[in-house]
C-alpha cells in the first residue's frame, strides 16, 4: 500500500511544471508541420525535415494563441488562468468540447489537480463539472475499473441497465449555472 502511494506522489509530481502556466489550444492548427525532401546530389543523400509552420503567416490573425511562452515569474501570478482567457474573448467552454477537456485530463479520465492546470478555482470548479456532464453524455469515455467478478462493465450503449441506456444532453452551461441545482 505504501509503494502504491509514494508511486502515484511521483506521478503527480513529474507532471507539474514549475512557475509555468498551462496552454491550451482549441485547435490542432498550432502544431502544423510541414515535411521537406531535400535532395544533395554531391553526396547523393535525401534528408526529410519536418518544420512547424508559424500559425499566424499561414492562417492569418484567425489563430487564439493562448500561451504566451514567457517565463516571467512576476508576471505569471498576473496572468489570468486559460478559461477565464477564453471568456474574455467570448468563448465559451461547454461540456461537448471534448477536444479541449480532454487537455486536462489524465489518460484514465481523471481531471487534473489546480496545481497543474493551472486554471482558478472557479475554472477548476466548472472543469469539472463540465467533464462529469461529457462523461453522462457519453462523449468521453468513462473508464471504470474491472469488477469483483473480472468482467469489465459494458461501454456499449445497448448492453447497458435500462437508465443508462440512452445517451444524455444537457443544457449550455450557463443556463445549468442559472438553476444552480446542477452544480
Amino acid at each position: 500500500m505504501f509503494k502504491l502511494m509514494t508511486n502515484s506522489l511521483k506521478l503527480s509530481s513529474s507532471h507539474v511544471k514549475s512557475h509555468q502556466v498551462r496552454a491550451i489550444s482549441i485547435s490542432s492548427i498550432l502544431n502544423l508541420k510541414k515535411i521537406e525532401k531535400i535532395e544533395d546530389k554531391a553526396t547523393k543523400t535525401i534528408t526529410i525535415e519536418g518544420k512547424y509552420l508559424n500559425p499566424e503567416e499561414t492562417f492569418g490573425s484567425k489563430v487564439l494563441n493562448l500561451g504566451n511562452n514567457t517565463n516571467d515569474d512576476e508576471h505569471s501570478s498576473l496572468r489570468p488562468c486559460a478559461f477565464c482567457e477564453l471568456e474574455k474573448k467570448d468563448i465559451k467552454v461547454q461540456y461537448t468540447d471534448v477536444l479541449v477537456l480532454r487537455q486536462f485530463l489524465t489518460e484514465d479520465g481523471q481531471v487534473l489537480p489546480r496545481k497543474v492546470t493551472g486554471l482558478c478555482r472557479k475554472q477548476q470548479k466548472k472543469l469539472l463539472v463540465l467533464t462529469k456532464l461529457a462523461k453522462h453524455a457519453g462523449l468521453i469515455l468513462n473508464l471504470q475499473p474491472t469488477l469483483l467478478d473480472g468482467t469489465k462493465p459494458s461501454s456499449d450503449p445497448k448492453n447497458r441497465t435500462k437508465h443508462l441506456k440512452w445517451n444524455a444532453y444537457f443544457d449550455d452551461y450557463e443556463t445549468m449555472k442559472r438553476n444552480s441545482k446542477f452544480l
